[in-house]
């Protein structure tokens, strides 16, 4: 399976930002993969279930925050605050070389 034009854009798109505020698991770990600081939003203030998939991704690299944060009712994404410590970004880093060590170049 090959990347699409458009999954190439889309990351390139999330690779040049200086934050990224995601409802995506995939837009966080994409934005985890390049060391950009990001947080897991909800579109609704009231949803609070476990998102199993995401909790299974942040304690695999060491992530500390297991609730998404609501979009702020002024929806300016400037307002949410991040108070969760990056040296999970080190975790990644290993993690991304154990990944590549399991697929050799063929």
């Amino acid at each position: 399976m090959c990347a699409t034009p458009d999954t190439i854009g889309t990351i390139e798109k999330i690779a040049s930002c200086e934050r990224i505020a995601s409802t995506s698991l995939h837009g966080l770990i994409v934005a985890d993969a390049f060391h950009i600081p990001n947080l897991w939003i909800s579109k609704d203030a009231q949803e609070k279930r476990i998102s199993w998939k995401f909790i299974d991704y942040f304690l695999s690299v060491g992530r500390s925050l297991f609730e998404s944060r609501p979009i702020p009712p002024s929806y300016d994404l400037n307002d949410l605050t991040d108070s969760e410590h990056l040296d999970y970004f080190d975790i990644v880093e290993s993690k991304k070389v154990e990944i590549a060590a399991a697929f050799p170049p063929i």
